[in-house]
C-alpha cells in the first residue's frame, strides 16, 4: 500500500547510540561498499499484546493462568 514506517535512531545524552539501537548498527552495515551493492535488507519485529477489557488480563489466556507452552515451531 501507500503507507511510510519511519524508524528514528535514539542516543544517550552523551551522544552515542544507546544499546538497543539497532538500526544505527545496520545502517553502517548496509552502506559499507562491500555490501551495499548487494541491496540489503533490514527486518524488525513488534509484539503486542491484547488485554480482554474485562479483567486486564491477556486476551486466549486463562484469568489468572498462563497458557500452555510454545510450540516446537516457535
Amino acid at each position: 500500500g501507500n503507507n511510510i514506517l519511519v524508524i528514528c535512531d535514539a542516543y544517550t545524552p552523551a551522544g552515542e547510540p544507546i544499546p538497543t539501537n539497532k538500526r544505527h548498527k545496520a545502517a553502517q552495515i548496509f552502506s559499507d561498499s562491500k555490501v551495499v551493492s548487494e541491496v540489503p535488507w533490514f527486518g524488525i519485529e513488534q509484539e503486542y499484546t491484547l488485554l480482554q477489557q474485562n479483567v486486564k488480563w491477556p486476551l486466549g489466556w486463562p484469568v489468572g493462568g498462563y497458557p500452555g507452552p510454545q510450540g516446537p515451531y516457535y
